[in-house]
C-alpha cells in the first residue's frame, strides 16, 4: 500500500528545511525575506510555527529556491508511490524515444 504523504506533511518538511538553512547560516531570515518577496517577520512566523505556510507561499517558496516538492519526499514514498501506480523509475540520463525519431521509425 502506498504511503500517503499530505501537504501538511510536505508543509512541515519545508518549513523544516528552510530553518536549517537560516541555522546552519546560509542565509539569514532577512535574506530569505528579501530572495522570496515576503515580509521579515512573516518568514520569522513561519519559521517559528505562529504562522500557517500557504500553498501560495510554498509556491513561491519552491520556485524562488529552485526546490521542488518531489525533493521534500523520502526515497520510500517515491517507491511506494511508483510501484502503487506501476510506473517504472527512469534511468538517470536516459530519454525514451518517441515521435518520428523513435527506433524503427522511418520518416
Amino acid at each position: 500500500m502506498a504511503t500517503k504523504v499530505t501537504f501538511e506533511v510536505l508543509q512541515q518538511r519545508l518549513l523544516s528545511h528552510l530553518a536549517e538553512r537560516v541555522s546552519n547560516g546560509e542565509f539569514s531570515e532577512r535574506q530569505l525575506a528579501a530572495k522570496l518577496g515576503i515580509s521579515q517577520p512573516q518568514i520569522h512566523r513561519l519559521l517559528k510555527g505562529l504562522r500557517r505556510l500557504t500553498p501560495e507561499v510554498a509556491d513561491i517558496i519552491l520556485a524562488h529556491l529552485d526546490f521542488s516538492v518531489v525533493d521534500l519526499l523520502q526515497d520510500h514514498e517515491i517507491a511506494s508511490h511508483s510501484a502503487a501506480v506501476n510506473v517504472p523509475r527512469k534511468e538517470p540520463g536516459r530519454q525514451e524515444a518517441s515521435g518520428k525519431f523513435a527506433r524503427g521509425s522511418t520518416a
